[in-house]
């Protein structure tokens, strides 16, 4: 994985679950599910940015009060 996702044949540097577990198929010819994935990821001190959720409502910007 430290080689990023490109060099793993990913056409972008974004890693996710499901590249992950395509990733551990290949090179260890195993089966995970996504959480266990994700809970091994972490158990190893592994962690993801955090993007905040805005609703598309908070996005809209207010009229002007005339």
């Amino acid at each position: 994985m430290a080689k990023g996702p490109v060099a793993h044949g990913w056409p972008d540097q974004r890693w996710t679950l499901a590249r992950i577990k395509t990733l551990i198929g290949r090179r260890f010819h195993k089966s995970m599910t996504i959480s266990g994935i994700s809970q091994m990821l972490r158990s190893h001190g592994w962690s993801h940015p955090f993007r905040p959720v805005v609703p598309p409502t908070a996005m809209r910007q207010p009229s002007p009060a005339g």
